[in-house]
């Protein structure tokens, strides 16, 4: 409930209480809290804090893709009818492999 209170928006402006200046927070480290912005990459090489190593090389972002679950029973009711008795023992040599390296493994 607090974290609604403090972050969420208010109807009228658009601002949470941060934006707004109602109430004083700080992040969890105190990156984002200082009032001058660095906003050129010369003015941050000019700074004696600054170290290229820290500076991370640009990637291509991680492309997720939904990740269907195999369903026996669904393959089994849209393979062609003479694949069904080769899908049915291929199900069953995989279910007695799986067996077997259980009980091998206890």
């Amino acid at each position: 409930m607090g974290n609604y209170v403090l972050w969420g928006k208010d109807r009228l402006t658009g601002l949470n209480v941060k934006q707004s200046g109602l109430v004083e927070l700080t992040s969890k480290h105190g990156d984002w809290d200082a009032d001058s912005k660095v906003e050129s990459l010369d003015a941050l090489m000019e700074s004696p804090t600054f170290n290229e190593a820290n500076l991370a090389e640009y990637s291509a972002p991680i492309l997720r893709t939904k990740r269907e679950t195999f369903s026996r029973d669904e393959a089994l009711a849209h393979c062609p009818p003479d694949l069904y008795n080769v899908f049915k023992s291929l199900f069953y040599t995989i279910d007695s492999l799986d067996l077997k390296i259980n009980y091998y493994e206890l």
